[in-house]
């Protein structure tokens, strides 16, 4: 883990980051999630998850975690010897949502993920210099899941930022029929697109008749907005697993609407 977490890139030409995310977020949902880590210790032959292995590989990523932006990412070795730290938004948000939150540094947290949201895709929220739903789902998420930890200034600026990505979802990303457009050069199907605008605006709250953690109030025309959309992903057919996800979360949210 120690030899994939920093690229030596003017050494050997390779960027590690890649690498780094998939095995981190694997072992954070085998040490982390509770069925996959109930079914790796009962059924799995040869690897033994023990308490003392994922106590080992959460002192790992402790100490992986960057004391001044509080975020994770893959590290970069210089000619001189020293350190970049990257600020990588896709390994935060799965060290932070498989590990339910149980972080430290929320307030570095916080402050570095307001700072970046106008940074390109992995070190910022942007994609093509606009908002994505995949990665507004998880700025949405990390805030939510630190919400109680930061005062109300952090919360504040959260909250701002939240509301200018659920307009540009809305406004958008959506079409007027309950559609979400395709982005071929993020998404690898249209099924992906529905799933992570429906994830997002779930993960805000839009759908439900509660408040939402980060608003004064619920949105009055979420419930209707969560059945058009279910009512879209049927004309259209869609039917691959991703589509199939997006649908079980707007059941969730607002029943099966016929």
């Amino acid at each position: 883990m120690e030899r994939q977490k920093t690229s030596k890139i003017y050494a050997d030409g390779l960027d590690r980051r890649d690498a780094l995310g998939a095995v981190t977020a694997t072992l954070s949902q085998m040490c982390f999630k509770s069925e996959i880590r109930d079914y790796f210790q009962t059924c799995v032959k040869g690897f033994d998850l023990s308490e003392d292995y994922i106590n080992a590989y959460k002192n790992w990523l402790d100490a992986w975690q960057d004391d001044q932006t509080g975020y994770w990412g893959g590290w970069f070795a210089t000619k001189s010897d020293g350190v970049l730290k990257s600020p990588d938004l896709s390994l935060t948000f799965h060290n932070i949502s498989y590990q339910h939150g149980k972080v430290d540094l929320w307030t570095e947290i916080f402050a570095t993920t307001l700072e970046i949201r106008d940074d390109a895709y992995p070190f910022g929220w942007k994609h093509n210099d606009d908002f994505n739903n995949h990665n507004n789902y998880d700025v949405t998420k990390i805030f939510d899941l630190g919400w109680s930890q930061v005062d109300g200034t952090s919360q504040k600026a959260a909250s701002e930022d939240i509301g200018q990505i659920v307009n540009w979802c809305l406004t958008k990303s959506m079409t007027p029929d309950g559609g979400f457009v395709d982005d071929p050069t993020f998404y690898n199907s249209v099924g992906a697109a529905y799933y992570y605008g429906v994830s997002f605006l779930d993960q805000a709250g839009y759908f439900g008749t509660d408040k939402p953690f980060w608003t004064d109030a619920p949105f009055a025309d979420g419930p209707a907005l969560c059945c058009k959309i279910q009512k879209k992903i049927k004309s259209e057919g869609l039917d691959d697993a991703e589509a199939k996800a997006a649908l079980e979360k707007l059941v969730d949210a607002c029943g099966n609407c016929t």
